[in-house]
């Protein structure tokens, strides 16, 4: 593989998940890297979603080419989404609602969100979910 492109719209879980993702990237071989993060502190997955049917501008939208991490401010889903043709994009549930079990409810916004991302994303791009407490 030359190249991998991973968005992440979370919280500071996935800040910690993609913190080594271009130490590992180049020790495998790949050549070039780009990975994201949008970060908002402890956004659930309702939240992140209301923030994209909203177009709200209120995510940190960290990227890492595999020279360090950067930062720009007041970043929307959107914005991010449509910025590249990722191969990976993932969503994180967060705490800043006091919801960290997984009960069904937490994730009632999941599909939604899943719906809205694709219609800003590549035809290619695929979707995860990275599960904190699996």
């Amino acid at each position: 593989m030359k190249q991998l492109k991973i968005l992440s719209v979370g919280n500071s879980f996935s800040w910690d998940t993609m913190e080594y993702l271009a130490e590992i990237s180049r020790d495998l071989g790949i050549e070039n890297v780009k990975f994201a993060n949008l970060y908002v502190g402890g956004c659930s997955i309702k939240k992140h979603f209301y923030h994209a049917e909203n177009d709200i501008h209120t995510y940190e939208y960290r990227t890492n080419t595999g020279d360090g991490w950067n930062s720009v401010f007041e970043y929307s889903i959107k914005d991010a989404v449509s910025s590249e043709e990722w191969d990976y994009i993932s969503v994180q549930h967060g705490t800043a609602d006091g919801s960290r079990y997984t009960d069904e409810s937490c994730y009632e916004k999941l599909s939604a969100l899943y719906a809205y991302i694709k219609k800003y994303a590549s035809p290619n791009t695929k979707l995860a979910f990275n599960m904190t407490w699996v």
